[in-house]
């Protein structure tokens, strides 16, 4: 579920993060001379590696900074800003005092340690604290038993080592800020234990535990936010493609900023919702969207106002919960903007192989294929980027509840990475199965899978036990042939890391793809250590590597390289010697339908009727048989021509097992009558099927042309 500004969770999230801000104090750079809030009573300074210490003061002058037996020295620039760097220094757990001098004035920083600080970065299944966690109630009765565990835990909580800095909401879309706001508290009472992030602080707790030193967590997240805000602009440039996507944006929203009115604004509002009562509160009540200069949704924004500030805060790592608010039509860039973040960030902190461990979207029984394709482009990105890695979350989600309580097991799948990668301890797993290969051997295929640990195993995990190995089919596969119809598959485990999965439906598999239905609760697919399997699909994900393409010529590169297809683009003059539309004669076997726009009215040669398929995105599809083999040369296509319901791509499957892409000539123009000359197929079948669209909605085609010629004939 994608948490949209009218969502009631989303505002939930956001009202009580924002009242927790507020109490922080406002220790931000002023005039004269001051450190950065982060630098505060009861830091954490990160050991084994030079800590830079940062503040503003008066050009020209001198500031020394003197903790733990060392003193340095910096002259403030001209632009006021100065810092030191103390040499790398060993963990310290009796806390003790920084002192900051500047001429006459001095700047105490008491209660500091030394140990290892990460950063926790997301939206609202980050953001949700402890006491959040303890007091709000469970939607379902069984998850009781981990609620009480985390009142427990808070009841109990005494340890003064593990701490967590809270940054400040900020926002700023164009300037990279070094002022912000915050301060540090420990777990050493249940007041103070209660505002940890729950994700981050049993993370922590895992740390504390293992490693016996003190751990820092600076907390940095927003409720219902895309990626899109965190991600720099040093980010972005890092794909072509997608930087002048962005930089187009931001001058669209540099334009908003300077013809913004707050008094238009809040009028056009206040209309707004008079006439949403007047009539009976139907829909979404209206939003004020205020200063578009504030918004929380905003290229980059997020990143200058609250991620920057505390840059180049030493840190080990960082531990990533975001995507809810990616699903649906934004799923399929994921993977290339978690690249670019990444990306960004490490070029920020000058940290080229800066850890990043991403917690995967739990699974949730209340959503459609776009969060699926989500939580597999989180997989994609993990393998993709280098010292990234993966929690998966398959088997601790809730049906009815988004923000899922086991928040416990989220902490220790993160931080068994980071004690594999980052500490070098012998863990003897620290990753569920991720998928390797496939191969087919006639009617099945053979899965296999990195992360197999001593052996997979079918099991079952309930609340906070470890997973039980069973006795019981494996569920969850699913395998198509490569017209695309996916039926549920049996699977049985053959060999230490190995599956088998068929179907007699599917005589003739293609594709296979694991946990895609929305609520996995029950068995899954495990290593022997216990740690569950991800979802995965082996359907091509065509939109990573068009967004990864410069140009054209790029793309169709690429296409043909990863998977084997060929890549058209569409022109809107007839070729010429065009043979017949063969669509005309055909039949329609099977689409998705919505109402009665038929499917039949998207091959009648007809361009003012249409075909819509409902809210169905890239899963809008439809199966023409010709009734005779046909050598086809030619796709037509004409796109509906509502806002919302724009097909920009589409792929076609033949019969003898082709698969050909077709990209429409320009967005603007897609409701052109356009022609694909796609590499010639002979076949008796075509399945046409969305790959992307224009925001999503109710897609479908005015028209589709297919144009062949009898194979008898030639």
């Amino acid at each position: 579920m994608s948490l949209t500004m009218n969502h009631p969770n989303y505002r939930v999230i956001i009202q009580l993060s924002l009242a927790l801000v507020a109490l922080l104090p406002l220790n931000v750079f002023g005039g004269g001379f001051s450190v950065a809030s982060i630098f505060s009573d009861g830091m954490v300074l990160q050991r084994g590696e030079s800590v830079p210490v940062w503040g503003r003061a008066d050009s020209g002058a001198t500031v020394s900074v003197d903790f733990n037996g060392q003193k340095k020295n910096a002259t403030v620039g001209d632009d006021g800003r100065w810092q030191v760097k103390l040499d790398a220094m060993q963990a310290l757990h009796a806390g003790r005092s920084m002192v900051v001098v500047c001429g006459d004035e001095s700047i105490t920083i008491d209660d500091v340690v030394v140990g290892e600080v990460w950063f926790c970065s997301g939206q609202s299944n980050m953001t949700v604290w402890l006491g959040f966690l303890a007091d709000s109630p469970v939607k379902e009765k069984r998850y009781q038993p981990i609620v009480d565990f985390i009142k427990e835990e808070i009841e109990t909580a005494n340890d003064p080592l593990l701490r967590q800095f809270q940054v400040g909401i900020g926002t700023s879309p164009f300037e990279e800020l070094d002022r912000g706001k915050g301060s540090w508290k420990s777990s050493s009472s249940p007041a103070d234990t209660s505002r940890f992030t729950g994700t981050g602080y049993f993370f922590g707790k895992e740390l504390r535990s293992t490693l016996g030193i003190p751990v820092g967590l600076i907390k940095c997240d927003y409720g219902g936010t895309l990626i899109r805000p965190w991600i720099p602009e040093n980010g972005y440039r890092h794909f072509p493609t997608v930087w002048e996507k962005v930089a187009k944006e931001r001058q669209t929203l540099k334009q908003k900023i300077e013809a913004y009115d707050p008094v238009a604004s809040k009028k056009k509002y206040e209309a707004a919702l008079e006439k949403w009562e007047a009539e009976g509160k139907k829909g979404h009540k209206p939003f004020n969207w205020g200063d578009p200069a504030k918004g929380a949704l905003n290229h980059c924004t997020l990143f200058n106002g609250m991620v920057h500030p505390v840059v180049p805060y030493g840190i080990k790592g960082v531990i990533w919960y975001q995507g809810e608010s990616n699903s649906g039509n934004r799923a399929a860039e994921y993977a290339v903007l978690f690249e670019a973040m990444v990306h960004g960030w490490r070029k920020s902190w000058e940290k080229p192989e800066l850890p990043f461990y991403m917690a995967q979207l739990a699974s949730f029984g209340k959503e459609g294929e776009g969060r699926q394709w989500l939580t597999e482009a989180q997989r994609l990105a993990a393998r993709n980027v280098e010292n990234a890695g993966l929690a998966i979350l398959n088997d601790v989600g809730e049906t009815k509840d988004v923000h899922p309580k086991n928040k416990i097991d989220v902490g220790k799948r993160l931080a068994l990475w980071a004690l594999k990668h980052d500490y070098g301890l012998d863990v003897p797993a620290h990753c569920g199965p991720l998928f390797k290969s496939h191969h087919t051997k006639g009617d099945h295929i053979v899965v296999t899978f990195d992360h197999a640990g001593s052996g997979l195993m079918v099991g079952r995990k309930e609340l906070l036990e470890d997973a039980k190995q069973l006795d019981e089919p494996l569920p969850h596969f699913e395998i198509c042939g490569v017209l695309g119809d996916w039926h549920p598959a049996q699977a049985e485990i053959v060999g230490t890391n190995a599956v088998k999965v068929w179907s007699k439906e599917v005589p003739q598999p293609y594709w296979v793809r694991y946990a895609w239905q929305a609520d996995l609760d029950g068995t899954m697919l495990y290593n022997q250590e216990g740690l569950p399997a991800s979802i995965f699909t082996t359907e091509p994900n065509f939109m990573d590597v068009a967004i990864r393409s410069v140009d054209e010529d790029d793309l169709v590169e690429n296409l043909k390289k990863t998977y084997g297809v060929t890549a058209v683009r569409g022109i809107t003059t007839e070729p010429d010697n065009l043979p017949d539309n063969v669509a005309l004669k055909a039949k329609v076997a099977a689409s998705s339908v919505f109402e009665d726009h038929s499917a039949e009215y998207a091959i009648d040669g007809d361009l003012q009727t249409g075909w819509a398929s409902a809210k169905d995105g890239r899963k809008a599809a439809m199966m023409i048989r010709f009734g005779q083999k046909y050598r086809i040369t030619h796709i037509g296509y004409r796109s509906r021509n509502g806002v919302f319901e724009r097909v920009q791509s589409f792929k076609v499957a033949t019969g003898d097992g082709g698969l050909q892409l077709c990209y429409l000539r320009k967005p603007k123009q897609q409701t052109e009558f356009q022609y694909f000359d796609i590499d010639d197929v002979e076949t008796d079948l075509i399945r046409w099927s969305v790959l992307d669209t224009k925001w999503g909605g109710n897609t479908g085609a005015m028209e589709i042309a297919v144009y062949g010629v009898p194979v008898e004939q030639e």
